[in-house]
């Protein structure tokens, strides 16, 4: 009777001998015949453009994505009011903070468009934001 260490190695030498006999014989297809190389080229240049037009046709998608949820925004209405927008603004950040808190949580992505589109003005945004960032003064451009 065979020991199973025997049968074990064998097998791992001959899946070994297979490995190695046909990376010589690709590397020799390779150096040698023009046809093999070709093929090899097309195959790239077709991998090339199947990953590009994906790559395309993702960001088609995200884009209609976005399009389709500003549209939903819009839909929504907002407020017209000094202080509904103020209310709608508080309301809209601590939902945002909340949401933020998951990188992965993409509605918090939708709440800060929403609050650029109620305030307008980027100073009175920046004095709203201001004790929620860790920026420094230093860091941020004189606001005009």
């Amino acid at each position: 009777m065979v020991q199973p260490t025997t049968l074990v190695t064998a097998s791992v030498a001959t899946a070994a001998a297979a490995i190695v006999g046909y990376a010589i014989y690709f590397d020799y297809q390779r150096r040698n015949q023009a046809e093999f190389r070709r093929n090899l080229r097309r195959n790239e240049r077709k991998q090339a453009r199947v990953a590009k037009e994906e790559a395309e046709a993702s960001t088609q998608q995200q884009r209609q994505s976005i399009r389709i949820r500003v549209e939903e925004a819009k839909e929504e209405g907002f407020p017209t009011g000094v202080e509904e927008r103020e209310a709608f603004f508080n309301e809209q950040v601590m939902a945002g903070e909340m949401l933020s808190q998951d990188r992965r949580n993409y509605p918090g992505l939708d709440i800060t468009n929403n609050l650029l589109t109620v305030v307008l003005q980027l100073p009175r945004l920046l004095s709203l934001l201001w004790p929620s960032t860790r920026v420094s003064r230093s860091t941020l451009p004189p606001v005009t």
